[in-house]
């Protein structure tokens, strides 16, 4: 078989993590992913897989909450622009900016 096609089999070992049980099938059967048929095994074009993939995980992303970032940006001291592509060295910053995500403490009523 060409490269440029994978067996069903494959998508599931490859892509699992990503997709649910039977999601290929139901996309298959809805007419959202192309597929064919050879000697009783389904075969998905690697291209068309891949983009199906994305369009799952691009669904299902959840940005950030842009409170959060204008808060952890506002508690920061001021010499430091924080971004996520930045480490943080000083510790003290480090919990600082730890601090900005802890969840209250809820104390067990008796």
């Amino acid at each position: 078989m060409p490269e440029d096609f994978i067996t069903e089999a494959d998508a599931y070992a490859a892509y699992g993590h990503v997709l649910e049980d039977k999601e290929l099938r139901n996309a298959r059967h809805a007419g959202r992913l192309g597929f064919m048929r050879r000697k009783r095994t389904i075969f998905y074009r690697r291209d068309e897989l891949e983009s199906f993939v994305s369009s799952l995980l691009a669904k299902d992303y959840v940005e950030p909450c842009q409170k959060t970032i204008a808060k952890m940006q506002v508690n920061l001291p001021s010499d430091h622009l924080f971004s996520g592509d930045q480490a943080i060295a000083d510790p003290d910053q480090l919990r600082h900016v730890l601090k900005l995500f802890e969840r209250p403490r809820q104390t067990k009523k008796r």
